[in-house]
């Protein structure tokens, strides 16, 4: 059972946020992505994974590395700040670059600074307290997914309730793992899903 957990942590990170919403698009409705031709949206994933995903851990690998932080999951708030830091930075460039290179629609393009935002919104809250960033993202992903069910904007009756079922194994699998409790778990997914569903319902 500690493999399977430890499995929808890895699969579910943070990091990976942006390319699951991405791929999710990319098989329901291309067009919210935008007007580039669909046979080369495979290849803006990989741009997104290589950017949001692989470039951070990376980065995160070097701090732990060089002992600025003392484990990956980053159990000690107070180790936070500077890879939370690192990851905003890298989302916000990465949004720009989206938004100013690529003919992206508007609503993908609000999701990726809904996306950027939040993570700066973590950054914050995490300087005073500790929430569960797993179950954020995660729910924020759902918070996304919802928008889009609710506006009508894509069939994503099946998405949203695999997306729904998987925000919660993640919720579970950081509770089974000992990473948090469950108020740090309430916390991160409430903060998730209300403000992705709200930024998007109120500038959308």
């Amino acid at each position: 059972m500690k493999l399977l957990m430890q499995l929808v942590s890895a699969v579910f990170h943070p990091l990976l946020l942006s390319t699951h919403m991405m791929v999710v698009l990319y098989f329901t409705a291309p067009e919210i992505i935008g007007s580039i031709g669909v046979e080369y949206i495979p290849n803006l994933i990989l741009a997104i994974f290589l950017s949001t995903a692989v470039i951070p851990a990376m980065s995160i690998g070097f701090m732990k590395v060089s002992s600025r932080i003392s484990n990956y999951e980053m159990t000690q708030r107070e180790e936070r700040m500077w890879p939370f830091l690192l990851i905003t930075i890298f989302y916000a460039a990465t949004t720009y670059f989206m938004i100013s290179q690529f003919r992206v629609g508007d609503v993908f393009a609000l999701m990726m600074i809904t996306v950027s935002i939040l993570i700066f919104a973590l950054l914050l809250i995490t300087l005073r307290f500790k929430i569960s960033i797993h179950a954020a993202a995660s729910w924020g992903g759902a918070g996304i997914i919802s928008f889009l069910f609710v506006q009508n904007e894509a069939p994503l009756f099946v998405p949203l309730m695999i997306t729904f079922l998987a925000a919660g194994a993640v919720g579970t699998s950081r509770l089974y793992l000992g990473y948090h409790t469950p108020k740090e778990i309430w916390t991160g997914s409430l903060f998730g899903f209300g403000f992705c569903f709200l930024v998007l319902n109120l500038f959308g």
